[in-house]
């Protein structure tokens, strides 16, 4: 049975006012949602105009990094995870990438994935 994870967050926070911080949001981000298990279903390239599942994991990812390492990436405001990856997307995507060595194309191919997993990795070792 396959789960769709971003669809419960989204029904805790329409169910109750969910907060972005303290421990329940600790709680469901590093225990019940890990991110390890997420970004292994990000496959193939996610660019600006992609829509779906993909485009949420890279979101969602780029959301929760944000949070917990300062060069993920963190002069924008938080992403909403609607899955069309748009301008700011795209610019999230680009900053990510240019303060962790990578071309800074907007564009989430191989290198950017195995960033992501490599951060996300230490993200769930912390």
């Amino acid at each position: 049975m396959s789960v769709n994870m971003i669809a419960v967050e989204d029904a805790l926070r329409k169910a109750k006012t969910f907060e972005k911080s303290g421990p329940v949001y600790e709680h469901i981000h590093s225990r019940l949602w890990p991110i390890l298990e997420i970004l292994q279903q990000l496959f193939g390239q996610v660019q600006i105009g992609a829509q779906g599942g993909q485009v949420m994991i890279v979101q969602d990812t780029m959301n929760r990094l944000q949070n917990v390492d300062a060069a993920s990436g963190n002069s924008f405001p938080l992403l909403a995870v609607d899955g069309q990856f748009g301008p700011k997307t795209h610019a999230r995507v680009k900053e990510f990438q240019g303060k962790n060595g990578l071309v800074a194309d907007g564009i989430v191919g191989p290198n950017t994935r195995a960033k992501l997993v490599l951060k996300g990795q230490s993200f769930a070792n912390a």
